[in-house]
């Protein structure tokens, strides 16, 4: 998301416990009440591929790939970023 959020874990929150998945209950974006992958389950891949498409994301993207540690994508295993943005220092 625009704010780096990545299934339904925001940057700066508590991350939800659980074994695969986790009901959240206070997202700071609609809809307030959701269901989520847990961090615990994101890093059990061995490839996690981040498909983020236009302007709006840019900012997230830029955070994540200069090692933003509030970002709940960053540090997961084989982490693949897939975007139709140009981006400063990225590699191909």
């Amino acid at each position: 998301g625009e704010d780096g959020h990545v299934a339904s874990l925001f940057p700066g929150r508590a991350v939800p416990r659980g074994a695969s998945v986790a009901f959240v209950a206070d997202s700071p974006k609609p809809p307030a009440e959701r269901v989520t992958l847990t961090r615990a389950l994101l890093e059990s891949a061995r490839t996690s591929v981040l498909v983020a498409a236009g302007e709006a994301k840019r900012a997230a993207l830029e955070r994540l790939l200069t090692g933003d540690p509030e970002l709940p994508a960053q540090g997961l295993p084989g982490l693949v970023v897939v975007t139709d943005l140009e981006l400063e220092g990225a590699g191909s």
